[in-house]
C-alpha cells in the first residue's frame, strides 16, 4: 500500500493535460468551455478547484482516484474513444491512476500490454464507424507505441532481475493482445483501408519480433531454472494459474452464448482458442508429471496466450460487429431518407408541371366555351363589323359626291368668267 501512495504522489500532468480535462469536465456538467481562465468561475463542483489548482499534490491525486475509480466520469470515460469528449479523461487520468496502482514490474507490464490492445481495439472500433481518419490513426498508432515500447523494456527489466519466467509470461500476454486484435483488423475490410493499412503492417512486424523475444525468454527460462526444485514449483505454481483462467474464460462464453447476444463466428473462434488452451494445458501438465518443467512452463505460457487471445477478442470484435451493424443501420436510415426525399421532389414537380398545363388549357377551352355557349354575342359582333364596313363605304360615297358637286361648280364658274 506504501508503495502505491509513493507512485501516486509521483503523478503529474502537463499544463496541456490540465487544459484538456478541464474542457471535459466542463463539458461533462454542461458548462461552456473556454480556452484560457480558471474554470472555478464556471463550475460550483467543490472538488474541482481541488482538482485544478496548485495546491498539495498529494489532494489532487486523491481527487483524481475518486474520480476515475468511483465517479461517474471515469467509469463513462472507459469506452470513450479518440475524438470524444472523455478520451482525454480516459487516457491522462484513469490510465494513469491504473498505471500508478499496478506495484511491481509484472503488473506494470501487464497493464502496458493490455492499453497496447486498448488502442488496436479503439483503431478497429473508428473504422466500424467510420470514423477513422490519417490524423486519429496517427495518434493512435504513436500511443500503440509507446505502450509497446514500455512493455517490452519491462521484461526486459525483469529478465536483468532473473525472473524468466514472469517476463516469458508476460511477452505471451503482450502477443495474445496483438494476435487477438490483428484478426480483428484484419476483418475490417470495408473500414478505412488506407488508413488500416499501415497499422496492420506495423502490427504484422511486431508479431515476429514477439516470437524471437519469447524464444529469448525461455531459452533464459532454462538456464536460469536449471535447479530442479525451483524449475518445478515455477511450473506447478504456472499450472494452478492456467488451470483457472481456463475456467474463468470458459465461464464467460457459456454466459455469452446464453444470452444469445454473441456473434455465432466469434463464438466459434474463441471456443478454438480456448480448445488450444486446453491442448497445450494438457501438454504441460504432462511435462509436468515427466519431469521437464521447462518444456510444462513453455506450454503453460501458450495456453495463457489463448485464453488471453479469446477474452479479448471475443468482447472486442462484439462491439466492432455492433458497432458495423450500426452503422449500416445509420447509412440504410440515411439512403431511404434521401430516396424519400428525391421522389417526394420528382412528385412535387410533376405536379407543378400538370398544374400549368391544366391552367393553360382550361384558359383556351374557357375562351372558346364562352363563344360556344352565347352563340348571340358572334352574331352581334359580326353584324356590327357588317354595319362599320358599310358606314365606312357610305361614308366614301358621300365625301365623293361633294367632292363631284364642287367640280361642276368650278367648271360653271370658269365659263362665265370666259363669257
Amino acid at each position: 500500500m506504501k508503495a502505491r501512495f509513493i507512485k501516486l504522489r509521483k503523478l503529474h500532468l502537463s499544463d496541456d493535460e490540465r487544459q484538456d480535462i478541464r474542457d471535459h469536465l466542463a463539458l461533462s456538467l454542461g458548462v461552456s468551455v473556454r480556452k484560457k481562465g480558471n474554470i472555478r468561475h464556471h463550475i460550483s463542483w467543490p472538488l474541482v478547484p481541488l482538482f485544478l489548482n496548485h495546491k498539495s499534490m498529494f489532494i489532487s491525486i486523491v481527487v483524481v482516484v475518486a474520480l476515475a475509480l468511483s465517479g461517474a466520469t471515469g467509469v463513462a470515460a472507459e469506452n470513450a474513444l479518440p475524438g470524444e469528449a472523455l478520451y482525454s479523461f480516459k487516457t491522462h487520468v484513469n490510465e494513469r491512476v491504473r498505471s500508478a496502482l499496478a506495484v511491481g514490474l509484472d503488473r506494470e507490464a501487464e497493464l502496458q500490454a493490455d492499453l497496447a490492445g486498448d488502442r488496436l481495439r479503439e483503431t478497429a472500433l473508428l473504422a466500424a464507424q467510420g470514423k477513422l481518419n490519417q490524423d486519429i490513426s496517427a495518434r493512435i498508432e504513436e500511443r500503440f507505441e509507446l505502450h509497446v515500447k514500455k512493455t517490452r523494456q519491462l521484461i526486459e527489466r525483469l529478465e536483468a532481475q532473473g525472473n524468466s519466467e514472469a517476463a516469458a509470461r508476460l511477452g505471451a500476454s503482450l502477443e495474445a493482445q496483438i494476435e487477438a486484435n490483428a484478426a480483428l483488423l484484419e476483418k475490417l475490410e470495408n473500414g478505412s483501408k488506407a488508413d488500416l493499412e499501415k497499422m496492420r503492417e506495423r502490427v504484422s512486424a511486431l508479431r515476429e519480433d514477439l516470437r524471437l523475444m519469447k524464444e529469448r525468454a525461455h531459452a533464459e527460462l532454462e538456464t536460469e531454472l536449471g535447479l530442479k526444485a525451483e524449475a518445478e514449483h515455477a511450473a506447478e505454481v504456472r499450472q494452478d494459474r492456467i488451470e483457472e483462467e481456463i475456467e474463468r474464460v470458459k465461464e464467460f462464453l457459456k454466459d455469452a452464448e446464453a444470452s444469445a447476444e454473441l456473434d455465432a463466428e466469434i463464438l466459434a473462434k474463441a471456443k478454438a482458442s480456448i480448445a488450444d488452451a486446453e491442448h497445450f494445458y494438457a501438454e504441460g501438465k504432462a511435462d509436468v508429471e515427466e519431469g521437464t518443467f521447462v518444456e510444462a512452463i513453455r506450454n503453460f505460457n501458450q495456453a495463457h496466450k489463448e485464453t488471453v487471445e479469446a477474452k479479448v477478442f471475443t468482447k472486442a470484435a462484439d462491439r466492432v460487429l455492433k458497432a458495423i451493424d450500426e452503422r449500416e443501420r445509420k447509412e440504410k436510415m440515411n439512403f431511404e431518407k434521401d430516396k424519400e426525399a428525391k421522389k417526394e421532389k420528382f412528385d412535387r414537380r410533376d405536379q407543378n408541371s400538370a398544374a400549368t398545363s391544366t391552367v393553360v388549357t382550361s384558359t383556351d377551352n374557357g375562351s372558346q366555351n364562352r363563344r360556344d355557349e352565347n352563340p348571340g354575342n358572334s352574331a352581334r359582333f359580326r353584324d356590327r363589323a357588317r354595319n362599320s364596313v358599310e358606314a365606312q363605304i357610305q361614308s366614301e360615297v358621300v365625301v365623293t359626291g361633294t367632292l363631284g358637286a364642287e367640280t361642276e361648280t368650278d367648271t360653271s364658274l370658269e365659263t362665265d368668267l370666259s363669257l
